[in-house]
C-alpha cells in the first residue's frame, strides 16, 4: 500500500502524472495514489489506507433501519362558507394544497434494525 500525500506531494504528482488518479481513506481522509489502497473487507467496499487498515476493528455490516417520523405543522387556512362545520370541511379538503414547514417532528425506530 501506499503513503498519504501532502498538498504540495499531491501538485507534483498531478504534473508529473497528470492521467492517475487519487484515492481517499474512508477513516482519515488521508489522500494516497490511485489503487495504493486496500478495501475495509469484502462486504463493504471503502477504502482504507495503509494506518487505519492496521488498526483492528470489528467487521463492518450493513444495515437496514426503519424510522418513523411524526410531525407536527400549523397553518391558518382562510375559506368562504356558511356553517362552522362547513368551513372545517373545507378547510381540511384545502389543506393539501398548502405549503406546511417542518414544525415539530419526533424521529424514532420503533423495531430496531436487521
Amino acid at each position: 500500500m501506499g503513503k498519504k500525500l501532502t498538498a504540495e506531494e499531491i501538485g507534483q504528482h498531478v504534473i508529473a502524472h497528470p492521467s492517475t488518479g487519487f484515492d481517499q481513506c474512508s477513516k482519515c481522509q488521508g489522500i494516497e495514489t490511485q489503487g495504493s489502497m486496500g478495501t475495509v473487507n469484502e462486504d463493504v467496499d471503502e477504502l482504507v489506507c495503509t494506518e487505519c487498515s492496521s488498526v483492528p476493528e470489528v467487521k463492518s455490516r450493513i444495515w437496514t433501519v426503519d424510522v418513523c417520523r411524526t410531525a407536527i405543522a400549523f397553518r391558518t387556512i382562510k375559506v368562504v362558507a356558511t356553517t362552522e362545520q362547513e368551513a372545517c370541511d373545507k378547510a381540511i379538503d384545502a389543506a393539501g394544497d398548502e405549503e406546511f414547514g417542518s414544525g415539530e417532528a419526533d424521529y424514532s425506530t420503533p423495531e430496531g434494525a436487521f
